[in-house]
């Protein structure tokens, strides 16, 4: 009788856990088998993702010359060139003691 009592309160019995035992053992099963299948999806899936990576920066590597002469360069003519761009970047007093200032001042001498 006092079994069943001490089972009907929430407390463990010889051999049995308690509900908040088996709560903790289910969330504990359940965090590993997210974790395993975490890993299985890394180990998965890393292999093609290298791949499409590559792919990516290799064709942007060939392609980059026509993207920037279709797209940054018109922008750049926009703004007044490189230079003044630059300049807008920087403003006019700070331009000169940076290395894009410096890019700036050489950009300048090259357009005269």
């Amino acid at each position: 009788m006092a079994d069943k009592d001490a089972h009907q309160d929430g407390s463990a019995t010889e051999g049995n856990p308690s509900p908040g035992e088996h709560k903790v053992a289910v969330q504990t099963v359940t965090a590993e088998m997210k974790k395993v299948a975490r890993e299985a999806a890394i180990a998965a899936l890393a292999p093609r993702v290298k791949g499409v990576v590559t792919s990516l920066v290799a064709s942007l590597a060939t392609q980059a010359p026509g993207l920037y002469k279709q797209y940054l360069e018109p922008m750049l003519d926009d703004a007044g060139g490189l230079s003044a761009f630059g300049k807008k970047f920087t403003g006019q007093g700070n331009a000169k003691r940076t290395i894009l200032g410096e890019v700036i001042r050489r950009t300048d001498n090259v357009d005269e």
